[in-house]
């Protein structure tokens, strides 16, 4: 087994793109199979995008910012990254690694470059694990592991040999080796594929970082991208096909139907993620004689959606729901779940996706503006 311990360091203000990839490579055994090495490239993005507190305060005192931007670009150095990573038998080590290994896949993405695939687990995990305390900073782990003062500069080479022999004096003071720890330890076990990255709950950078963007009118709107390509923000492409599509949709005038001459409002919940899907239902109720409203408060029907999490694992609450609350005594509005009103509408959840797709890119010709 080859260990690959690396650390990238970013001055993107959103903390995307990397700058750097240093690294060290070892046997199991945590013994030197190469000379470490920091491989440092222009971070290609424009002086609104640095982050300049990250810069003052962690990049200078190592890197020259007017250094690093004179460097060649990423894609000069792919191939040797790709190569150093794609080594057989190699597992990635690092600190705080769900970060380095996204900085990788971002500049691979955004140079529309093939993904670098890659198994990790990060060191704070096994420290976690093993002493149930609270992990601090690299820097505070070595000096309390290592017995030493971690040296001045905060390269990526030096922070990845930083974390080699932290994760090396561990397992010496508790007589456990990686191979070992892992078998009874799997869960902390991360992999990149194909952009997608993470441990259980994976990630897909290619829908944070589309680069399909379109302007229409003197306008940039975003086209939504990767898994969740059904992504319907407020300036995303998608929106602006899905309104324009609710003012081109024909209404049935003379249907027979439960919600004939009704409108209807979806939970953000669902409207949100499912851009096709919505405008499939969109096409439905026209068909029966139905009109879908944005605004639920302008309404006769809200139709719930109680599918989607929060960042701490509870039902996101509807804000449209809420609204609807406000309006007391006054609300004379029906509200269902949503797989209430896909049985009105002679649909299940499985039945709705396997809909033809309804194509609507053609709305994003000016002259079907309002």
């Amino acid at each position: 087994m080859r260990y690959l311990f690396f650390d990238a360091e970013s001055i993107h203000n959103r903390h995307k793109y990397s700058y750097t990839f240093g690294y060290v490579a070892t046997d199991d055994k945590f013994k030197l199979i190469a000379p470490r090495e920091d491989i440092v490239f222009n971070p290609d993005i424009p002086k609104e995008e640095y982050d300049w507190r990250v810069i003052r305060t962690m990049m200078e005192p190592s890197y020259s910012l007017k250094e690093v931007i004179k460097k060649p670009k990423f894609t000069t150095y792919y191939k040797k990254i790709s190569k150093i990573i794609s080594v057989p038998d190699t597992l990635c080590i690092g600190w705080q690694m769900d970060g380095d290994v996204k900085y990788l896949l971002n500049n691979c993405h955004r140079y529309n470059l093939p993904a670098i695939n890659l198994r990790y687990i990060d060191v704070r995990d096994i420290l976690q694990i093993l002493t149930k305390e609270q992990v601090g900073s690299l820097s505070h782990e070595y000096t309390k592991w290592c017995h030493k003062l971690p040296e001045l500069s905060h390269t990526s080479d030096i922070d990845a040999d930083m974390t080699k022999d932290v994760l090396n004096a561990v397992f010496k003071k508790y007589k456990i080796n990686l191979k070992d720890f892992l078998a009874e330890h799997s869960e902390i076990m991360g992999e990149a594929k194909d952009f997608v990255y993470g441990y259980t709950k994976k990630e897909d950078v290619r829908i944070e970082n589309a680069k399909t963007d379109i302007m229409i009118n003197g306008r940039r709107f975003k086209r939504s991208v990767g898994e969740k390509g059904d992504d319907m923000s407020s300036k995303s492409l998608n929106k602006l096909l899905f309104t324009r599509y609710l003012d081109y949709v024909t209404i049935n005038k003379d249907a027979e139907h439960y919600l004939a001459g009704k409108s209807v409002s979806i939970s953000l919940n669902y409207e949100r993620y499912h851009f096709q899907n919505m405008v499939k239902l969109v096409k439905v109720l026209s068909e029966v004689g139905a009109e879908y409203r944005l605004k639920a408060t302008e309404s006769d029907i809200l139709v719930t959606y109680d599918d989607i999490l929060d960042a701490e694992g509870g039902i996101r609450s509807c804000s449209k729901l809420k609204h609807v609350k406000e309006l007391g005594e006054d609300c004379n509005m029906e509200i269902m779940s949503f797989d209430d009103f896909l049985a009105l509408l002679n649909l299940d959840r499985e039945s709705l996706d396997d809909l033809p797709k309804i194509d609507v890119e053609f709305l994003s010709d000016e002259k079907y503006a309002r």
